[in-house]
């Protein structure tokens, strides 16, 4: 129904009703996103009154722009703003359609997966690269010696091999900082503010690439800083130091390409201000790649909910797209799902998605919080403890299939999980991992304006299943995160 049909004061309508009606089946078909979005029946028959429709282009922006324009004009709120005479549609529709027989076809984008190894990864062994099939590898630079293993590993199963120097901590205060890096593993002393003079950076700078390049991995991560709310100062090293690397790898003749490395606070992108700052740091050239790495207060193995922050990675995507730089976004439980339905172009993920200084624990403050093995439940897109688990087994077991053969061999061999061995936890990890990897393989084979419709769909089957499973004790294991998600979609 049109909006004049559904407003606070309804009115019978016209043919610029229909006209709206058509408009509104147009805008599905093209994008396979639905115009307007609700989860109840009473929102849905308000949302043409409330709501306003994606821009076509924004969500495929292949779609010619004499296309979208009638289209969204058919869509206005206002009947006196649609095509007021029929030959003058007509006449525009004509013109659409014959730019749509000259435009390209559509391209699926690239949607890649990504996994992180860290220092001992034991769950990567065993063949199991060759079972995930990764687009590529980001191995932690503190593996040590381990790093030349895990590249080689990475190459036999045709995975690019990138190299992160996870430098975020040197500027940690010591307190927080992981033990490893008590002592800062390039030799200096600590580092709490930015660098005194280009010396002191280039140095920094070579000392680092030096790391990084030794087992010569297909690509590195650049040395990057996290920036905490309004520390511009960190934000503006990370970006100098990524072009002074580069300059370095030209200078060297060394054939390694480079992703510029980001690890800011949500109030990066929750914050309009703050949004635009990051956003002409990382457009005043373009990059091969951003790696970006957010922290918040919400568990980092819980997916990302809040919805000013899920907008501003919304908007990040859109304007780097724009620019020509693919975004990989790093670690954040199955927020890279919805973050590659938006446009990013990869998903670098691990076991744990932690990630920088959080501590005290962001559900239990004491002793850092508990250690709890999570499973992931591809029906739910979200990782739950084995406690919520075998609750939610025990009443609809058909909302909680697993579907991968590690989880099957895993619950063949221990049925109630009970203390799991080393070994039935490394199948729970690699069971997680490849569960993920499966989605993202979905979205990949869409183009790029049903991968949204797609990501809907899969919200709104969580949603309703939630609603029939018993309460979970833990926020990050609950559903609250769908709504932003939705909300984001729409």
């Amino acid at each position: 129904m049109s909006p004049e049909q559904v407003g606070s004061s309804p009115v019978h309508g016209d043919w610029r009703s229909d006209q709206f009606v058509i408009g509104a089946l147009a805008y599905r078909l093209l994008t396979n996103v639905q115009p307007f979005y609700a989860l109840s029946l009473i929102d849905r028959w308000r949302a043409p009154a409330v709501q306003t429709p994606q821009p076509i282009r924004a969500i495929d922006p292949e779609i010619p722009p004499a296309v979208a324009d009638v289209v969204e004009r058919m869509l206005h709120k206002q009947p006196h703003r649609r095509y007021l005479k029929v030959s003058e549609l007509l006449t525009d529709l004509t013109l659409a359609i014959s730019s749509m027989q000259s435009a390209s076809t559509i391209e699926t984008s690239p949607q890649r997966f990504l996994l992180n190894i860290g220092q001992v990864k034991n769950y990567a062994e065993n063949g199991f690269l060759s079972a995930l099939r990764p687009h590529g590898v980001v191995i932690d630079i503190r593996a040590g010696s381990r790093v030349r293993e895990f590249v080689d590993a990475a190459h036999d199963v045709g995975a690019e091999a990138i190299v992160d120097p996870v430098t975020h901590y040197v500027r940690s205060p010591l307190a927080v900082r992981p033990a490893g890096f008590r002592k800062l593993p390039y030799g200096s002393a600590p580092v709490l503010t930015g660098f005194s003079d280009e010396t002191s950076r280039r140095e920094f700078c070579t000392n680092v690439l030096d790391s990084v390049t030794a087992d010569e991995p297909d690509a590195i991560v650049s040395p990057y800083f996290y920036a905490a709310e309004n520390e511009q100062s960190w934000l503006t090293e990370s970006v100098a130091c990524a072009g002074l690397t580069e300059a370095l790898l030209t200078q060297h003749g060394q054939v390694t390409s480079m992703w510029l490395g980001v690890a800011v606070h949500s109030s990066w992108l929750a914050n309009e201000r703050q949004r635009d700052l990051l956003l002409t740091a990382l457009t005043a050239r373009q990059w091969r790649g951003v790696h970006l790495l957010l922290s918040t207060t919400q568990a980092p193995f819980g997916p990302l909910g809040d919805v000013d922050t899920l907008r501003g990675l919304r908007d990040l995507i859109a304007v780097l797209r724009e620019a020509g730089t693919p975004v990989i976004v790093g670690r954040r439980a199955s927020s890279g799902l919805l973050l590659l339905a938006l446009g990013a172009e990869g998903w670098s993920t691990g076991v744990s998605g932690n990630l920088m200084n959080m501590t005290p624990h962001p559900e239990d403050e004491t002793s850092g919080g508990r250690s709890l093995d999570r499973i992931y439940i591809p029906g739910l897109v979200n990782l739950v403890s084995i406690e919520a688990y075998l609750l939610m087994r025990a009443r609809r077991p058909e909302y909680v299939e697993l579907g991968t053969p590690q989880a099957a061999a895993l619950l063949d061999g221990n049925p109630s999980l009970d203390d799991l061995s080393t070994e039935e936890r490394i199948l729970l990890l690699q069971h997680n991992l490849i569960a993920q990897s499966r989605q993202v393989s979905e979205l990949a084979t869409l183009p790029a304006g049903q991968r949204i419709a797609r990501l809907r769909t899969w919200v709104d089957v969580a949603t309703e299943r939630y609603r029939e499973l018993p309460p979970t004790r833990l926020p990050s294991e609950g559903p609250a995160f769908l709504e932003g998600w939705a909300e984001v979609l729409a």
